[in-house]
């Protein structure tokens, strides 16, 4: 009988604390763990040595981008079918809106967002993302510009799956550029149209014409995993 008990013991994932036969064991610690929690574990260390290495024996750990691809069985070297798709972010400051094109690099969006609502550079505004889980679609909220890269990751896999953000209400805090992920336009908006809306006042998008951007094959967006 206790032996039996060791025995579900050791399927105990780590991270969320179900016993479950899938879980694996990722490095030298003697603790097994489900590779969809670690990922998130991983993406949520984005930027310390967490998301890469066990903290506690040093180990490397699996690469989270080819986790989740492995997941959602996409290829992950062979991501043509990926490659120049096109997805807007909804921005949100001081109660203003606008839609940007996703851009692969952040200095260049955040150039762009600055731009359109007029912040001064010397503000340092908060930064919040929301996208979707890569695993359940379920809504992830980051804080910090430093979680672009793994927020455009899975703004990119959640557009792959056809799924899109349900609408946040109550963005109101002040100095907070709120940004969600994975919106869908339709292709007849332009950079010169006006986005109906009784809360809001949209801001005009300056810098690009949508239509021409849903056509251009733009480098900084042609690559998922890089």
């Amino acid at each position: 009988m206790s032996s039996s008990n060791s025995d579900n013991s050791d399927n105990i994932c780590w991270i969320c604390y179900e016993n479950d036969i899938n879980t694996v064991q990722t490095c030298s610690c003697n603790k097994k763990v489900h590779l969809h929690c670690l990922a998130r574990w991983q993406m949520k260390s984005y930027g310390t040595y967490e998301e890469y290495m066990c903290r506690l024996c040093k180990s490397y750990l699996p690469f989270w981008k080819k986790t989740v691809c492995s997941y959602d069985i996409i290829n992950y070297n062979k991501n043509n079918e990926l490659n120049y798709k096109k997805f807007y972010y909804k921005i949100t400051y001081n109660k203003q809106i606008l839609y940007l094109q996703a851009c692969k690099y952040w200095d260049v969006l955040k150039i762009q967002i600055f731009d359109n609502f007029n912040i001064n550079i010397t503000m340092n505004p908060e930064i919040v993302f929301y996208t979707l889980d890569p695993f359940d679609n379920s809504l992830i909220k980051y804080n910090g510009e430093h979680y672009y890269k793994v927020v455009y990751f899975c703004s990119k896999i959640a557009f792959y799956k056809n799924k899109t953000i349900k609408e946040i209400n109550n963005l109101l805090e002040n100095n907070t550029i709120y940004i969600e992920t994975c919106i869908d336009l339709n292709d007849n908006i332009t950079c010169n149209d006006s986005i109906n809306s009784d809360e809001i006042n949209l801001p005009i998008i300056n810098n690009h014409n949508i239509s021409i951007n849903r056509r251009n094959k733009c480098r900084e967006n042609c690559c998922l995993l890089s």
